[in-house]
């Protein structure tokens, strides 16, 4: 098997089967398949430990696990129910859930997480626990447990972590307990976690618990991931070396920033492990799913959590939640603009503290968004914000370009010349333009910058027809750029080809339709947009950009506006979504954009590219 599916697969492969030892029952089947290899194996009873499944012949019986290449065909019937107990983009586990199970299994194992009321009781169980301790100094005994359901006296590995006034106050693993018993050590170990200030019982009312059961299946770290530098911050981390071992879980991205693989694999060994950094190199690193899930800021409810944030379930089709939310993000705008009419372009939400002071292009793009949002719902506060950075820009821009280089200084003018066309200061936009058109010459080609002062000239020649002129090279030039890059095979930022749609959108509608049904062909199952097309690195700048153009023609493009709506409101900070911030510094993030999954801060633009696409949406007939 090993020199028919490959290396790392293989390993992968080997590792699931020798876990599957331990929980398949007698009439189970085993589908392995990738690319040109298909399998079936099942194991022979009586079982014994360390046994190896015998290759079956393939029947009418559906299998009832299968390990499987994701990019693959599938070879399962439609109508087939499966639970997926591990997912990469390079191999997926499955189980199929109408499979028959023992009795020791409760038909829904705890692999398979818990649904229903059972997050909410394990929360509550875990909030008694700590109520106790704190108070009289005692445990819950066993008799306090005999009225939760039999899944919570199944064993697992799991986690609690306790989160007070936005900062994190313990963690604690417990390995190979039964639920409940492992909820009720884990909280109280969490309370008394040495390495923070100890939980005291008066501190309960502004404390939030959160729990990770781990998944027992373990999948090795494969060299690949490795080269790609990739990192899952849905998935659990496990490192083991002799009889060290130490864990990270997706809550560490809300405290930890990590520059890559390398860095994150040498902390772990360091701060979990124990070890020196360098021993993540000899080490064997698994991954694992999680069940993660925390309490809501009242306490009266479980919030599930997808990696490091709180999985929401947006009514996208409510537009009166959509206009919340867009009013929640151009009122955090708003709120840290500066008297002079400048935005501080990054937030770190852990501080409160702006990372830099200016940033020209991503304050000109966020003042113009600002304005077509206040133009869409007609609310003066948003425009007179817009025209603060108006003045702003103008005095510092269109006399004085510092330093800037001249992709750059364009890039700028292209964004405040369509600021200035939505306020309707027309002589400013033509300003801008002129300043454009004076260093063409010097403009080299980055796509991103080219095709916004394309549309820039395009939307101007309405009023000043001698741009039409300047916007046509710019257009042959985008063109050509683009066909050669699919042509070479080469990885394509998405974000950096986006604005093409609205470049040709009405002058070359079937080459706009081509790039946005490119576009849409890279949206992945989560409803975000890679960050090329060799990549699933998401972050709501890129996704943001892509909803504005996939506004542009709102009824053609429903399916894939009401995948991306959820996942980009799902990383708007709200007061469930800021758990880890401590409140002082969340007036200064509530409405604001997580910039990734790995990557807390909060940048001003990734509010504004979901502001002009739902300005877009707001003014279409289309609603959502």
């Amino acid at each position: 098997m090993r020199a028919r599916i490959g290396g790392d697969a293989a390993r992968r492969v080997a590792d699931a089967l020798r876990w599957m030892n331990s929980i398949v029952q007698p009439d189970d089947s085993i589908l392995v398949e990738f690319q040109n290899y298909r399998r079936v194996f099942g194991f022979e009873f009586p079982l014994r430990y360390g046994d190896w499944p015998k290759p079956r012949r393939i029947g009418q019986e559906p299998p009832t696990f299968a390990i499987r290449n994701p990019h693959g065909h599938s070879a399962f019937a439609p109508d087939a129910v499966w639970f997926s107990i591990f997912a990469s983009p390079e191999m997926q586990i499955l189980e199929r859930s109408t499979r028959a199970s023992g009795p020791q299994l409760r038909r829904q194992p705890l692999r398979w997480g818990l649904f229903g009321n059972g997050k909410f009781a394990a929360l509550k169980l875990a909030r008694r626990a700590l109520e106790k301790f704190l108070t009289t100094g005692e445990r819950l005994n066993h008799s306090e447990l005999h009225d939760l359901t039999p899944r919570f006296h199944l064993k697992t590995d799991l986690d609690v972590a306790i989160w007070t006034d936005g900062r994190l106050r313990g963690s604690w693993v417990v390995e190979n307990r039964a639920l409940a018993e492992g909820i009720v050590e884990a909280a109280i170990g969490a309370s008394r976690d040495p390495r923070f200030k100890p939980l005291g019982a008066e501190e309960l009312g502004q404390t939030r618990i959160e729990i990770t059961l781990m998944s027992p299946l373990r999948v090795p770290l494969t060299r690949h991931e490795q080269s790609v530098n990739c990192i899952y911050p849905e998935k659990g981390y496990l490192l083991q070396h002799g009889t060290a071992k130490g864990w990270y879980l997706p809550e560490v991205f809300n405290v930890r920033r990590f520059q890559n693989l390398d860095g994150f694999l040498g902390d772990l060994a360091q701060e979990k492990a124990g070890l020196p950094r360098s021993a993540s190199q000899e080490a064997d690193v698994f991954l694992f799913e999680v069940d993660d899930f925390i309490e809501s800021a009242d306490h009266s409810r479980a919030l599930p959590l997808l990696g490091p944030i709180v999985k929401s379930e947006p009514l996208i089709h409510d537009s009166g939640f959509l206009l919340q939310r867009l009013r929640a993000a151009a009122d955090w705008l708003c709120r840290i603009q500066e008297p002079d009419g400048n935005i501080q372009p990054i937030i770190d939400p852990l501080t409160g503290h702006t990372v830099r002071q200016v940033d020209w292009p991503r304050l000109a793009f966020t003042a113009w968004a600002l304005a077509e949002f206040g133009n869409a719902t007609a609310e003066e506060r948003y425009i007179h914000a817009a025209e603060k950075s108006f003045i702003y820009l103008k005095q510092h821009l269109l006399d004085r370009p510092y330093s800037l280089s001249p992709i750059t200084y364009s890039l700028t003018l292209a964004y405040f010349g369509q600021l200035a066309m939505t306020l309707g200061k027309f002589t400013d936009a033509y300003s801008a333009a002129a300043e454009i058109q004076r260093r063409l010459g010097a403009l080299s080609f980055e796509p991103i910058a080219v095709a916004q002062v394309a549309s820039f000239f395009k939307a101007l020649s309405m009023r000043y027809r001698q741009f039409w002129a300047l916007f046509g090279p710019l257009a042959n030039t985008l063109k050509t750029g683009f066909e050669e890059a699919r042509q070479s095979k080469a990885p394509m930022n998405l974000a950096q080809w986006a604005e093409l749609v609205n470049t040709f959108w009405g002058v070359d509608q079937p080459f706009a339709e081509k790039v946005l049904d490119w576009l849409k062909a890279q949206q992945l199952p989560s409803g975000a947009f890679p960050e090329s097309t060799a990549s699933d690195f998401v972050y709501t700048r890129g996704t943001g950009k892509i909803s504005e153009v996939l506004a542009l023609d709102p009824e053609r493009n429903r399916t894939a506006i009401e995948a991306v709506l959820p996942w980009l409101i799902a990383m708007q900070y709200d007061e469930e979504n800021t758990f880890f911030i401590p409140p002082e510094a969340r007036p200064k993030i509530l409405g604001a954009f997580r910039h990734d999954y790995l990557n807390p801060e909060a940048w001003v633009d990734s509010a504004g590219h979901v502001l002009l696409g739902g300005a877009r949406l707001l003014v279409s007939p289309t609603q959502y």
